[in-house]
């Protein structure tokens, strides 16, 4: 089989790693998504996709494609940037995180259509030592899943419920302490309060944005994306009226 990777941080590094290991994976397609708020440098993540192409090829074969980069910044405005206010008003929250992990996977399925393949692997993982992440809970990572697979695509979370860092560590020796050897992003800690601490925003309005925007919404958006329809604008505003 193949598969495309999302390649970030460390998480989905050890992600590509543990599902290489666990399936007959011929050839993987790393990828890596700007999405307009990241900085840091990009030397980094092409150094890592080269220490998991010799690990791969070393444990069991897998090839490992040359870096793709992905962006567009029209599509992470319509999820995140152009109706603020309004999802503000509807429901009582905002963070672009949610939408933002959205964001990285619809922007892989024209590659997913152009190499024909249908699975991706991604790094999202429930429980991290820093806290829990508001892109990355059950409801979160739930939601993503039903987005890709309205249009055919399995995604897939093999580090999902890694509990410790520790385990993550195991996956290869050259995997680096959370917050190194990758870009970041300006907007990393924004729903949290002063000193770190959780915002405290409502699990049950969570659930509601995952539900009605993240999926409603992204199924509109994945629908329209394998048909090349780009008027991401019109398209979230349409599904936001819709649900009015």
């Amino acid at each position: 089989m193949t598969a495309i990777v999302e390649i970030a941080g460390r998480d989905s590094f050890a992600a590509a790693i543990k599902f290489s290991r666990e399936n007959a994976v011929d050839t993987i397609y790393p990828t890596f998504a700007h999405t307009g708020t990241e900085f840091g440098d990009m030397e980094d993540v092409r150094r890592n996709v080269e220490l998991l192409r010799r690990q791969l090829n070393k444990e069991s074969g897998t090839g490992v494609d040359d870096l793709k980069e992905l962006a567009d910044y029209r599509l992470w405005r319509a999820l995140n940037g152009r109706f603020i206010s309004i999802l503000i008003q509807k429901y009582g929250f905002y963070t672009p995180c949610i939408g933002c992990h959205l964001y990285v996977h619809l922007v892989r399925l024209p590659l997913t259509q152009k190499l024909g393949v249908n699975t991706l692997i991604a790094g999202e993982r429930e429980y991290h030592e820093a806290g829990q992440k508001l892109n990355q809970t059950k409801c979160a990572i739930d939601a993503y899943k039903k987005v890709l697979e309205s249009v055919g695509v399995d995604i897939v979370f093999p580090v999902r419920h890694l509990k410790d860092s520790s385990e993550l560590m195991e996956y290869a020796d050259w995997l680096w302490e959370e917050g190194g050897n990758q870009p970041q992003c300006v907007l990393s800690g924004n729903y949290r309060g002063a000193a770190g601490i959780d915002s405290g925003i409502d699990p049950e309005k969570q659930e509601r944005f995952a539900e009605e925007f993240i999926v409603s919404v992204g199924k509109e958006l994945a629908s329209k994306i394998v048909k090349g329809d780009d008027d991401y604008i019109e398209i979230v505003e349409t599904a936001l009226k819709g649900q009015q």
